[in-house]
């Protein structure tokens, strides 16, 4: 189903955090499958590669904004994890919508305007979503790095991790809220977003689709039970995973 503009903002402003629908009956993945590497890279949506290209191990994440054990591993794992794998070069991450619900798809379409504006020229997202916003930038344009998938600049996609950060931060906020739009609102205004900038990333179709077809390959094609969920070279890892449990997985790798 095609949505039109209006559609959109109206699915985000009814959707809550508790609104999950069902998902389809599928044949689930086990903790510890391997899931075949041309499949798990070929997706809907370009991935955004935080790190080194070139690093041995490539951590992917699939996660839900409105997720709470997704939001308790981006808040208190995620920075070291950061800090010990993919500052060094070790590892190469990624993060991957799955989008339970029209508020996890309006907060990753939010994410990638933000990213796409970096390097486009417009006011960057700050990482603190307590900083002052900003219409215009005389900051120039980040350059786009030809290497990645997604054609985007290292700064684009910490851009794109920080507003998705934001939101994992502010989650018991806006997730519980009794007008959710207008609470995801309040936190992108302060992320730097104009009236203009929040309507023009929530109706935008072909990115909508993208992420409603990442969902659907998850499912049906990875097996993918819930989120988050980690692939690590292609071997599937399910839950929020203690920095412990990753390390055992990666280290022999490196």
């Amino acid at each position: 189903m095609k949505l039109t503009r209006r559609e959109t903002l109206a699915l985000a402003a009814v959707a809550t955090a508790a609104g999950v629908a069902g998902l389809p009956s599928i044949t689930l993945a086990k903790e510890g499958d391997m899931i075949d590497l041309l499949k798990l890279m070929n997706v809907a949506i370009p991935d955004k590669v935080l790190g080194d290209a070139a690093a041995k191990v490539t951590v992917i994440e699939y996660a839900s904004p409105t997720c709470p054990h997704c939001a308790d591993w981006s808040n208190n794992v995620l920075p070291p994890f950061k800090e010990k794998y993919v500052a060094t070069g070790k590892v190469k991450f990624i993060i991957r919508p799955f989008a339970r619900n029209t508020l996890d798809a309006a907060i990753f379409m939010l994410a990638e305007h933000a990213a796409k504006s970096v390097d486009g020229g417009a006011t960057p997202a700050p990482a603190d979503p307590s900083a002052p916003s900003a219409e215009t930038s005389a900051e120039p344009a980040a350059p786009a790095d030809p290497g990645s998938p997604s054609g985007l600049s290292q700064t684009a996609i910490e851009t794109y991790d920080n507003v998705l950060s934001a939101y994992f931060k502010t989650q018991q906020e806006w997730g519980t809220a009794s007008d959710p739009l207008t609470a995801l609102k309040s936190v992108a205004t302060q992320l730097g977003f104009s009236d203009a900038a929040f309507n023009e990333a929530l109706t935008n179709q072909e990115l909508f689709n993208g992420i409603d077809a990442m969902r659907n390959q998850a499912l049906n094609d990875f097996g993918l039970e819930g989120t988050p969920t980690f692939y690590i070279n292609g071997k599937q890892l399910t839950g929020d995973k203690t920095m412990e449990q990753l390390s055992a997985e990666i280290d022999p790798l490196l």
